[in-house]
């Protein structure tokens, strides 16, 4: 069975990694997404559901950094880049824990706490 940590090292930064590829692509082929052509309900709801989300994660990056600089950055990178962003927080944070601790830990604020 695949190491848990070691799987999340790999995962995190893939998906960075595609979402950036997507990210550039899209502008490449379709161009700026300020026109107001792909303002539809749909859009609209997918805004919605997307900040919500990045609420959810920047509050728990909130949790987990210790300074104010380091939570305003994360939170601005979060807000900024989406996707991007969260999937290189949580690729640290993986980086930090060892292969043979607990992937949970990643999760909480104190690493020692299991």
């Amino acid at each position: 069975m695949a190491n848990p940590v070691l799987v999340g090292r790999a995962l995190c930064p893939a998906l960075a990694f595609a979402q950036l590829s997507v990210l550039f692509y899209t502008l490449l082929t379709a161009g700026s997404p300020l026109r107001k052509a792909i303002y539809t309900p749909w859009m609209n709801a997918t805004l919605v559901d997307f900040y919500i989300t990045t609420c959810l994660f920047i509050g728990w990056i909130w949790y987990k950094e210790q300074t104010w600089t380091k939570r305003l950055v994360w939170a601005y990178l979060v807000l900024c880049t989406g996707s991007v962003a969260g999937c290189s927080y949580l690729a640290i944070e993986f980086f930090k824990l060892s292969p043979d601790d607990p992937p949970h830990l990643v999760l909480l604020k104190d690493r020692h706490t299991r």
